[in-house]
């Protein structure tokens, strides 16, 4: 029989398909008594082209947005009775950054994350985000669709 997960890392970026993905990384640390981390990366793509606009402004509102979707993310982890939730929000490519960077650092065992996730209509241009992830993490990944039961 395989271990049980002991740190889950649920990825979140705002999306109904990260929502879900919270709600099975919640489940899954309350069966298995692990600690939970929960990340939101600050697409660099993104902010690439935002910058030529208004770059304070628009870095600002992105690291607002991210912050709100980790605390709410994390409001609802301690809800469910969590007490150890772990955070990280960073700048930078959601590809590498949530498996170079922080599954290792946060050493995951469970990486979770919504299959097509806000990043959906750029998938085609710039590959998507959950195949890369799921191509390049060190441990089990489990991508959540949109036609999950716990919708």
């Amino acid at each position: 029989m395989p271990a049980p997960y002991r740190r889950i890392l649920v990825a979140l970026d705002g999306s109904k398909e990260s929502d879900t993905a919270l709600t099975i990384g919640i489940e899954t640390a309350q069966k298995h008594g692990s600690t939970l981390a929960l990340c939101h990366i600050v697409d660099d793509h993104t902010l690439k082209e935002l910058r030529k606009q208004n770059p304070d402004l628009m870095l600002h509102a992105l690291l607002q947005k991210g912050m709100d979707i980790i605390a709410h993310g994390r409001e609802q982890a301690e809800d469910a009775g969590l007490h150890d939730v772990r955070v990280f929000i960073q700048e930078g490519s959601p590809k590498e950054i949530i498996t170079e960077t922080i599954a290792d650092t946060f050493v995951t065992d469970l990486l979770i994350a919504g299959a097509s996730g806000m990043g959906h209509d750029q998938s085609f241009i710039l590959g998507s985000v959950s195949e890369l992830v799921s191509r390049k993490a060190s441990c089990d990944v489990l991508l959540v669709r949109n036609h999950s039961p716990y919708q």
